[in-house]
């Protein structure tokens, strides 16, 4: 119970954080990562299933993934940089993760999520390509589809 009340707390906290005077967000920029090898070989397989492109055939580049939560300010602004790279950007598959919702955690722990929006961005052979804590403006963004 006080590990949850401890992620509840914390999901809270990252929410609540707000723009500063000079308009930069709280947020910091995190390194990419590669996928925890204490992740699943079942998360592994769902993932190389989903975002393999090379295997599956898909037609996309890249996978966009958004990990947030409905309630969340950030999250709900992330929510617009989402539908404006899904409508310029069609070779990118959009996705989204509510940590909220029922299914979710085993997605959470294996990308070790600790706070929310965190965007994670997977080349077309589905490895981590960039990852992200916090707002990120379109623009920006962008720029990690390039080839």
């Amino acid at each position: 119970m006080r590990r949850k009340a401890f992620l509840f707390l914390m999901l809270m906290a990252a929410c609540a954080a707000q723009a500063r005077p000079d308009g930069r967000q709280v947020y910091s920029e995190a390194a990419p990562q590669t996928v925890q090898a204490s992740a699943s070989s079942a998360m592994k397989d769902s993932i190389r299933a989903s975002f393999d492109y090379v295997r599956n055939g898909q037609p996309f580049d890249f996978t966009f993934l958004e990990v947030g939560a409905r309630y969340c300010v950030a999250c709900r602004q992330m929510a617009k940089v989402m539908d404006e790279v899904r409508a310029k950007h069609p070779r990118v598959n959009v996705r989204f993760i509510d940590v909220s919702e029922q299914g979710s955690a085993p997605w959470v722990q294996h990308f070790n999520i600790k706070m929310i929006p965190t965007q994670i961005i997977f080349d077309r052979e589905a490895r981590v390509i960039y990852r992200h804590v916090g707002f990120i403006p379109t623009e920006k963004l962008e720029k990690k589809f390039k080839k």
